[in-house]
């Protein structure tokens, strides 16, 4: 669990004693986070197969910058299966499903109610333990159930994909090299995606090397 607190309270002694109804104050809080993750695991030290449970859950207020007048909330589920097919061959196959609200207090800012579901596998073989061949194979369904009167919520799809190729130098570090191709697709069409959505892409096909 993490407690961040920046405030403008007279009381700092009630701060320092975590007393949390003073936490993520609308006017005293200058910018405040309150964070807990919890993971679980089966077979955490076991090369052939392991899984991984992650929740997030997150509170966070921001009166100071760009971000002043924002509170945020989080709730994210995550999912990791490793599994050793043979001795030179692993998959890990990762499963996200993510719910974010940004709201503002001013106008002027717009409003981010975040849905997002994502899946991701990767293939990995290693011929010899210094030369690593991986593939990863991804996908991701995101909304934005934010509405105004001059824009509708927003639905964004991505497909990626990623080869790389990885040799480690004994003694020397690592020399890696990768290619990414990602298409993404948005309903209605045309508009300028959040970041939030497409795993920060825009609309259309990226290359990326």
């Amino acid at each position: 669990m993490r407690l961040e607190e920046k405030t403008k309270y007279p009381e700092v002694w009630e701060i320092y004693r975590l007393n949390l109804s003073h936490f993520l104050d609308d006017s005293l809080t200058i910018f405040g986070t309150q964070s807990l993750q919890q993971e679980i695991y089966l077979w955490e030290n076991r090369r052939e197969q392991s899984v991984r449970y992650r929740l997030t859950a997150l509170r966070e207020r921001n009166n100071q910058f760009l971000d002043e007048g924002l509170r945020r909330t989080q709730m994210q589920h995550e999912l990791r299966l490793t599994w050793a097919l043979s001795p030179k061959v692993t998959s890990q196959t990762e499963l996200k499903l993510n719910r974010e609200d940004r709201i503002f207090d001013s106008a002027g800012r717009n409003d981010r109610l975040v849905r997002s579901r994502q899946a991701e596998v990767e293939l990995s073989y290693r011929p010899r333990p210094a030369l690593e061949v991986a593939n990863r194979l991804g996908a991701a369904f995101d909304r934005d159930l934010h509405e105004t009167f001059d824009r509708p919520s927003l639905r964004a799809q991505a497909l990626f994909l990623r080869p790389r190729v990885a040799y480690a130098l004994r003694g020397r570090g690592r020399l890696q090299g990768e290619i990414e191709w990602v298409s993404v697709s948005a309903e209605p069409a045309g508009q300028v995606l959040p970041y939030e959505l497409a795993k920060g892409n825009r609309e259309g096909t990226t290359w990326r090397w």
